[in-house]
């Protein structure tokens, strides 16, 4: 149902004409970033993979625990469709290799 159908249908008026001219009683139509986040609730983000793959190609560990680079690393391949040899890569080569070599050092 359309937002304006249902905006029409809330107030008992005409759900057929003059859609576009009935007070916006609905949350999601006070504001255009209110409307903007209910057309993500029913369609999706088109550019939430897009999103994603760009963050993963900038995925870096930096000052991170390992744990918290795996949180963040798995969430973003979750969300892309990335051969595996691809995403390996990635994750490697977003591993702080100083922060590997101490954890290596402290194993011995």
């Amino acid at each position: 149902m359309s937002v304006l159908k249902e905006n029409a249908i809330i107030q008992h008026l005409s759900s057929t004409t003059h859609l576009a001219s009935y007070p916006c009683i609905l949350p999601h139509l006070l504001s255009l970033n209110t409307f903007l986040d209910k057309l993500k609730d029913i369609f999706g983000d088109k550019f939430e993979k897009q999103n994603a793959k760009k963050a993963l190609d900038f995925c870096k560990q930096g000052n991170w625990t390992i744990e918290e680079y795996n949180s963040l690393f798995s969430s973003l391949v979750y969300a892309v469709d990335l051969t595996k040899q691809y995403w390996c890569n990635k994750y490697w080569n977003g591993l702080n290799i100083k922060i590997l070599e101490v954890a290596l050092q402290q194993e011995d």
